[in-house]
């Protein structure tokens, strides 16, 4: 009965730590993601993508799962605390500033596009 329990214990506590580390990857991702939106230009962006490795690779050896819990929970709540207030969009995304920017032509607008043809299934 005890070695199941054992079992049972060290599944849960392996999920737990299979869930930290999916939590901690997708962190790393977004801040990374939201790096461009402050710092546009590649060259600096390098440095600040380096000094954000930096930070997680601090804690990558720490093993207990209630501190790599408080970890996450600070990193989330920093994370949302520096988010960019416009974060920055293609212009030509739906999110961007030129997205449909050049609106459709009025209906009583006629588009020829034969260029002196009459019919361009004979020719």
């Amino acid at each position: 009965m005890s070695a199941s329990l054992t079992i049972a214990g060290l599944a849960s506590l392996a999920a737990r730590r299979d869930a930290q580390r999916r939590r901690v990857c997708r962190l790393y991702r977004k801040a990374l993601h939201h790096t461009l939106d402050w710092v546009i230009f590649r060259e600096p962006f390098y440095k600040e993508a380096s000094k954000l490795r930096a930070r997680f690779d601090v804690n990558k050896d720490v093993v207990d799962v209630d501190a790599i819990e408080r970890l996450i929970v600070k990193g989330e709540a920093e994370f949302k605390k520096f988010q960019h207030p416009e974060p920055y969009a293609v212009p030509w995304s739906p999110e961007g500033v030129t997205y449909a920017r050049n609106p459709p032509l009025p209906a009583e607008v006629v588009v020829v596009k034969d260029w002196g043809r009459e019919d361009w299934s004979t020719h």
